[in-house]
């Protein structure tokens, strides 16, 4: 790994982690030992304070500097699927080891001069600009790695799209982009791309939709496209803060799960109100919830996402999403 050295680190608190849907662990008065590489390598329960965190976990491990017990030191190192527009994010999120897709945003379309690139040459120049740029500070992608960002089908032209879904193929890195958010999005998409019987065959038709792709949003799929989605292997990223916030609808979060999709928690900032994973986890549950008691999109009722399968959305899921499973998104 390349940038700034990563400290080892003790952090003391109450965390909760699940081992599947069914199954959540919540370790209180616990400590989590962190080593040079940002990689959790010890967790320990009944652990009141550092004197016993020392005892608890291995002395040769807890070789820390005296600045660590600084505050400022103790700050969690956030996994997050982020959207740059700057080189300078990398750098940033490498420097402090922070797991991150990071991805050229990419439009020609249907937006302000000013706010768009001139055409898809431009836009895919850019994108492999980014991705040049994150292979000279992390060449082994250990830390930071690219992700071809189209914005979403209504803002990329065919060519651009095109263009994108070549360079996937060309370089094998993984695709963020956006779906069905809302009734009026999926409307424009239809009369933008004629030939496509929906949303989702938008993507697949250009090559954008396989294992390695995250969907945000997903609100109003239809069955086929549900069926589409799985085949291909994509994963959704629910975004319920989002969701609510600019009142797009409620997802079926507990049907994708049942149908063995792969889904994660976003927080899609620009939309929603908080950054916060765990506000998200709190409003998947409400969404779930609200979908239960108004009968679900079947009319069985069996909406509902439990406490346990919503953090499993928020980090193994999650994790599973953006091909970070082993790495991040559980204790073991």
């Amino acid at each position: 790994m390349s940038g700034k050295a990563v400290e080892k680190a003790v952090y003391l608190g109450t965390f909760a982690h699940s081992k599947s849907l069914k199954e959540l662990e919540i370790a209180h008065d616990a400590a989590i030992f962190v080593d040079e590489s940002g990689k959790i390598v010890a967790v320990a329960s009944g652990v009141a304070d550092e004197a016993r965190a020392r005892e608890v976990l291995p002395q040769a491990e807890l070789d820390r500097e005296p600045g660590e017990a600084d505050p400022d030191h103790q700050r969690g190192r956030l996994r997050h699927h982020l959207r740059p527009r700057r080189h300078l994010l990398a750098d940033h999120v490498l420097d402090l080891a922070q797991h991150a897709l990071i991805g050229r945003c990419c439009m020609d379309s249907l937006a302000p001069d000013y706010y768009r690139d001139a055409g898809p040459e431009e836009s895919i120049a850019h994108t492999r600009a980014t991705i040049a740029h994150i292979a000279s500070i992390d060449p082994t992608h250990a830390i930071v790695k690219p992700i071809i960002t189209p914005r979403f089908a209504p803002s990329c032209s065919s060519q651009l799209l095109t263009g994108l879904g070549k360079l996937q193929k060309e370089t094998g890195l993984p695709v963020q982009t956006h779906i069905s958010e809302n009734k009026r999005e999926i409307d424009l998409v239809a009369e933008l791309f004629p030939e496509s019987k929906s949303y989702a065959e938008v993507y697949d038709s250009h090559g954008l939709l396989g294992p390695k792709t995250v969907l945000a949003h997903a609100v109003h799929i239809t069955d086929e496209e549900r069926a589409l989605i799985k085949e291909r292997g994509a994963g959704i990223s629910h975004c319920p803060v989002s969701n609510a916030a600019l009142s797009s609808g409620m997802a079926a979060v507990r049907t994708w799960l049942d149908d063995g999709i792969n889904v994660g928690l976003g927080t899609d900032v620009s939309g929603g109100y908080s950054p916060s994973v765990l506000e998200a986890v709190r409003q998947a549950l409400m969404c779930s919830r609200n979908l239960a008691m108004g009968g679900g999109r079947g009319g069985s009722g069996e909406e509902e996402v439990e406490c346990g399968g919503a953090v499993v959305v928020a980090d193994l899921g999650g994790a599973k999403v953006v091909g970070m499973e082993g790495k991040v998104g559980a204790f073991e």
